[in-house]
């Protein structure tokens, strides 16, 4: 069984600032949390998983903390962690200099999330970002 979310009132989230958007994604999760009993939050957007902290209230990361015990007892994966760290196992096998572009929202690219994701992993990329409206 699967809930699917789409934020049709709010979206685009790409051009407001991650405050709105990350409390925006907190009442929806709380929403969704009081309706139906979901044990896997997959945050399908970059914008919004730009907007929350690497720890969400409530929510925990399964790549960072995977038996961590959670407050709702569910778990959390965001489009930002998961094809990077894929994209880093790619690169192992390249030389030096492997270029990788993200293509996302002028937000999620101001976030510097991306690099922050980076930054905790030894790599070898040449990493960029641009930001598409």
């Amino acid at each position: 069984r699967y809930c699917y979310v789409a934020d049709t009132a709010w979206m685009p989230y790409g051009m407001r600032s991650p405050e709105v958007v990350g409390k925006r994604v907190e009442q929806l999760y709380r929403r969704v949390r009081e309706r139906f009993d979901v044990g896997l939050w997959v945050m399908a957007c970059n914008t919004a998983s730009a907007a929350l902290p690497f720890n969400p209230p409530g929510l925990s990361p399964l790549v960072a903390d995977p038996g961590q015990s959670m407050r709702y007892g569910l778990e959390f994966v965001d489009i930002i962690r998961p094809p990077l760290e894929a994209t880093l196992q790619r690169s192992r096998d390249e030389p030096p200099g492997y270029r990788v572009a993200v293509l996302a929202t002028e937000s999620a690219v101001k976030s510097n999330r991306y690099a922050d994701v980076l930054n905790r992993y030894p790599h070898r990329l040449d990493f960029r970002q641009f930001a598409c409206p």
